[in-house]
């Protein structure tokens, strides 16, 4: 099965591309957070993986791992 990360908007889940998908997938697996160059967000975010989210400025964004 393989997999793919989105994020929230509103009530709307949208997808990440496939660079980003692959890199919050890794910190993911590591147990482990980094900064991530995310283009559909304009910019770079800060990804925690294990608590599932990323952060822009100030702003939590929720994110999940769904099976596609």
């Amino acid at each position: 099965m393989s997999f793919q990360w989105v994020y929230q908007a509103g009530t709307v889940w949208i997808p990440f591309d496939q660079q980003t998908n692959y890199s919050i997938e890794h910190l993911w697996r590591r147990g482990s957070s980094a900064n991530v160059y995310v283009p559909s967000l304009q910019g770079v975010v800060y990804v925690n993986g294990p608590a599932l989210y990323v952060q822009q400025f100030s702003t939590r964004i929720p994110i999940a791992r769904t099976g596609v």
